[in-house]
C-alpha cells in the first residue's frame, strides 16, 4: 500500500458485562500515545461487541514490529488476554521463546532461522483457542438454539472438532469447512443444536478438539429457585412531535408529521432470559423496527423494548408479546393507536 498510516482494530465478541479494558502493546511496552478510546454496543443476543482502533506507522508495519492487544475484562477475573499482530505474522513467520536469555523473537518456519542465526528446533505456532456461545432466548423459543464452538489458530487443517452432551459422545453438531481468515489465521466452526428444555435443565455441551485447550463447556446453571415472572408488563405511549422535519405535498403545502413511541416494559422476573417481540395487528414487527433494552436487576429483573410507530391513518393494534422460562404461555398487552392523515 502506499499509505503512510495504517489501521489495527482489535475486536471483542460476545462478553458481558460491557465494560473492559484495553490496551496497545508495541513489541511489549504500552503504546504512545496512550491507547484509543475503547468503545462497545450490545448486541440483539443480549451479548457486547467492542473494539479500540490503532494507527500504525507503515515504517513500524512493514520492520515487523508486533503490536498486541492486551485485554482484562471481569468475566476473567484479573486474567490478561493478549492477541499479537505484524507484518511477519501475516507472512508465515510465528512469535517463538527462544532458549537464550528468553524474549520473543520472529522465526521464520520454513528456513528455520531466527533473525539470520541458526538455532535448535523451537516449537513455534499461535496457541489455538476455543470459544463457546450459547443461543439467544429468542432462538430458543424459535426451536433454532445452537451452541456454537469457534476454535481459532494456525495450522488446523488436521483438527477436527467432536462434542459430548452431557458426558456422551453426539452426532448432532455441523461442522463447517476449515476457513483460511486473512491475517493468515485458520478457523473452525460447528454449532450443536440445544431445546430450551435441555438448556434449563442444565445439560452440558463439550466442544472437543486436539488442541490445547483440548475442550470448553458450557451449561446453563440450575437455577436455585423457582423461576418466576411477577405478571407487570406494560405498554406506554409517548407521543412525539418533530417540528424540523417537514413533508412537502405535491402541492407544496408543509406539514409536520408525527410519531408514536410504544415502551413495553416487563418487570419482577426471574431467571434472567426473556425475549420482547411486537405484532401490528397480529402480524410481526421486524425486528429492525423496535429496539430491545439492556436486562437490567439482580435477584429479580427488568427489560424493556421501544417501537417506534409512523405516521398513518386508522387504527392499529400494536402488541407486546413477552416469552419466559417461568410461563407456559406467552403473556401479551395490547395498544390501540389511531394517528391521522
Amino acid at each position: 500500500s502506499t499509505e503512510s498510516q495504517l489501521e489495527l482494530v482489535c475486536l471483542l465478541l460476545s462478553f458481558k458485562p460491557g465494560k473492559a479494558d484495553m490496551k496497545w502493546l508495541v513489541n511489549g511496552k504500552e503504546s504512545s500515545p496512550p491507547t484509543p478510546a475503547f468503545s462497545s454496543a450490545m448486541g440483539t443476543d443480549g451479548f457486547y461487541m467492542g473494539q479500540s482502533r490503532m494507527n500504525v506507522t507503515k515504517q513500524s508495519w512493514e520492520k515487523g514490529d508486533v503490536y498486541t492487544c492486551q485485554v482484562t475484562h471481569p468475566g476473567v477475573g484479573t486474567e490478561l488476554s493478549m492477541h499479537n499482530t505484524s507484518k511477519c505474522l501475516g507472512e508465515g513467520l510465528r512469535p517463538c521463546m527462544a532458549g537464550r536469555g528468553g524474549g520473543e523473537l520472529l522465526r521464520n518456519q520454513e528456513t528455520g532461522t531466527v533473525g539470520g542465526w541458526e538455532e535448535k528446533e523451537i516449537q513455534c505456532s499461535l496457541e489455538p483457542n476455543i470459544y463457546l456461545t450459547k443461543p439467544s432466548y429468542e432462538d430458543f423459543i424459535k426451536n433454532s438454539g445452537h451452541v456454537t464452538c469457534l476454535v481459532l489458530g494456525y495450522d488446523l487443517a488436521a483438527s477436527n472438532i467432536t462434542w459430548k452432551v452431557d458426558g456422551q459422545v453426539s452426532s448432532a453438531a455441523k461442522t463447517e469447512p476449515l476457513k483460511t481468515n486473512s491475517n493468515g489465521t485458520t478457523s473452525l466452526v460447528s454449532s450443536h443444536p440445544v431445546s430450551l428444555a435441555q438448556w434449563g435443565q442444565g445439560t452440558k455441551f463439550t466442544c472437543n478438539s486436539q488442541l490445547n485447550p483440548p475442550s470448553r463447556t458450557l451449561a446453563e446453571p440450575r437455577p436455585s429457585a423457582q423461576g418466576c415472572i411477577a405478571g407487570i408488563i406494560s405498554i406506554s405511549p409517548v407521543k412525539l412531535s418533530f417540528s424540523t422535519l417537514i413533508n412537502f405535498h405535491l402541492h407544496g403545502f408543509p406539514t409536520i408529521p408525527f410519531s408514536l413511541t410504544l415502551i413495553c416494559e416487563a418487570s419482577g422476573f426471574y431467571p434472567e432470559e426473556i425475549s420482547i417481540s411486537w405484532l401490528k395487528n397480529n402480524s410481526p414487527e421486524l425486528k429492525s423496527s423496535y429496539n430491545n433494552g439492556p436486562v437490567s436487576g439482580s435477584g429479580t429483573f427488568s427489560a424493556y423494548s421501544i417501537l417506534k410507530v409512523d405516521k398513518s391513518g386508522g387504527a392499529v393494534n400494536y402488541t407486546c408479546v413477552v416469552h419466559h422460562p417461568a410461563m407456559k404461555e406467552p403473556k401479551s398487552v395490547v395498544e390501540k393507536v389511531t394517528l391521522g392523515k
